[in-house]
């Protein structure tokens, strides 16, 4: 007997040659998923970023405002003629 072939549809990779179509649909789909991924991240993260941020920001002033009372000390105020 002989064996039949059947052409089936073979899913493409991506090393696969591909129409211009395919190809730019495809990047442009793995792109959206990369995307999401992100915004996912990003949103389910936002609340430590901002902690992150108001501790740094306090921080931040705390140390300008000590140094801004130690300032008036560092320098000697003479008259320079």
């Amino acid at each position: 007997m002989k064996s039949i072939l059947v052409n089936k549809k073979k899913k493409l990779t991506k090393y696969d040659m591909k129409r211009p179509f395919e190809f730019v649909m495809d990047n442009f789909f793995e792109s959206l998923d990369k995307v999401k991924e992100n915004q996912r991240y990003n949103f389910n993260n936002s609340e430590r970023f901002m902690i992150w941020i108001v501790g740094f920001s306090i921080g931040g002033l705390s140390i300008i405002v000590t140094n801004l009372a130690q300032f008036t000390n560092s320098f000697d105020y003479r008259e320079v003629l």
